[in-house]
């Protein structure tokens, strides 16, 4: 018998060999446990706290999907539908079509999505901190991720930005990949310029990624040619413009002016100028300083008099203020800077995330500093996540700062987190002393 397995050409003593397994093993880890963390964390969540806070979903994402399984195309109430991209109203189409060939409810369907799309975006994850870590400290990685609790409380809804990082993820492991052999080099830049296309096409604050990873591929390859640097640059760009241009195309025909990827941008940095002063049934009240407030004040008479409809009524407003008051808008956005990194939309449970950020950014910015010091860890990787982490936040801090905005970067930047036996050598440290 151990002949003819043999004469396959299989070598019984890899079966012996536990190293052989542990990497599918430690990958299929990554993709089975956040699925369970989130199942589980949904079965014990009060039904209180259940309900659906994305107010989109009701008012866009669902309509739109609905409407593209009926053949209507992407319009809403007759018209185009383009207050947002259209990659998550493909999704949930995709899913509203599966309901209608089985027995399964849109609920249960949406419900299987969310944990699927949160494994998937965690292998991502692994993968890319394989490049440096050993495998359980990969996977160590994905956990932390799993049970970050801005991330887990994700989870319990259909929100467009678990998919969104499945495909950003995707994004830029192909590009660390790509940049790090020549083999397949120009084919991976390409992909990730296109994965990265197609989380913009779910949530368009990815948009600005088309020129921030080129630049960061130039820098990356410094030691290349200048041709070779700005071809490989270049190839991620058009990646990303090949995935983006028919929806982009289409948005042009049917908006007046110019939108890119969708007329959800000026809304979005509206908000940010308002939402302490502007009434929403589900935001609670917001404390600002005085003066910050009278400044938002006189946005919102501005936006109710139709006087802050487009970026250039908002950059005249501005310009106003600035010199009515530096002192006020400075202040006004070191307080969306802040927001960032625990703020909600409806204002609930913001000293609570607060509290909870500590211990997760203590450990990544441990990282930065244990993994610069590190000859196995590269410098690259560093810059490279930390950029995202600044292009996120500036983002975030232009339109309404909260930290929603901010958890795809939070979330890549736990591949910084120091391997287990960093803390393990600490900890030998301590006792010797």
């Amino acid at each position: 018998m151990n002949k003819g397995v043999m004469s396959l050409g299989i070598d019984l003593e890899l079966f012996h060999n536990a190293e052989v397994w542990k990497e599918p093993v430690f990958t299929l880890c990554a993709f089975v446990l956040p699925m369970i963390i989130a199942i589980a964390f949904y079965a014990v969540l009060p039904d209180s706290l259940r309900s659906e806070e994305a107010t989109d979903f009701k008012s866009f994402y669902a309509p739109v999907a609905e409407g593209l399984v009926e053949g209507k195309g992407f319009y809403l109430d007759s018209k185009p539908a383009t207050r947002y991209p259209p990659g998550y109203p493909l999704i949930l189409a995709g899913i509203f079509r599966i309901e209608q060939h089985t027995s399964l409810s849109r609920s249960i369907l949406l419900r299987i999505m969310v944990p699927f799309s949160y494994g998937i975006a965690s292998v991502f994850l692994y993968l890319l901190a394989r490049y440096f870590k050993d495998p359980g400290s990969a996977l160590l990685t994905c956990v932390v991720w799993a049970v970050y609790p801005p991330w887990l409380w994700m989870t319990k809804q259909s929100n467009s930005e678990i998919p969104y990082v499945v495909f950003f993820y995707a994004g830029i492991w192909l590009l660390w990949r790509g940049l790090n052999q020549k083999k397949t080099r120009e084919l991976l830049l390409l992909l990730s310029g296109a994965f990265i296309g197609g989380s913009a096409l779910i949530r368009p604050a990815a948009v600005g990624l088309s020129l921030v990873l080129p630049f960061f591929a130039l820098w990356y390859l410094s030691k290349e040619t200048p041709a070779q640097r700005l071809k490989n640059a270049v190839l991620v760009f058009i990646g990303f413009c090949v995935v983006i241009l028919p929806w982009q195309v289409w948005l042009s025909r049917n908006v007046n002016g110019f939108a890119l990827l969708s007329t959800g941008g000026t809304p979005s940095i509206r908000d940010g100028l308002t939402f302490a002063e502007a009434p929403k049934d589900y935001r609670q009240r917001i404390d600002m300083p005085e003066d910050v407030k009278l400044f938002m004040h006189r946005a919102l008479e501005r936006q109710q008099s139709g006087d802050l409809s487009t970026l250039h009524d908002i950059i005249s407003f501005l310009h106003l203020e600035v010199k009515r008051d530096l002192v006020t808008v400075t202040k006004l956005y070191v307080v969306k800077a802040a927001r960032s990194w625990y703020a909600t939309d409806s204002g609930h449970y913001e000293n609570l995330i607060l509290l909870s950020q500590i211990p997760f950014l203590a450990l990544v910015t441990i990282g930065v500093f244990a993994n610069s010091r590190s000859p196995n860890f590269s410098s690259g990787l560093i810059v490279l996540v930390l950029g995202v982490i600044l292009y996120f936040w500036i983002m975030t801090i232009l339109v309404l700062s909260i930290v929603r905005y901010m958890l795809p970067a939070i979330g890549l930047s736990f591949i910084l987190i120091p391997e287990v036996e960093y803390f393990k050598h600490l900890l030998k440290l301590d006792r010797q002393r």
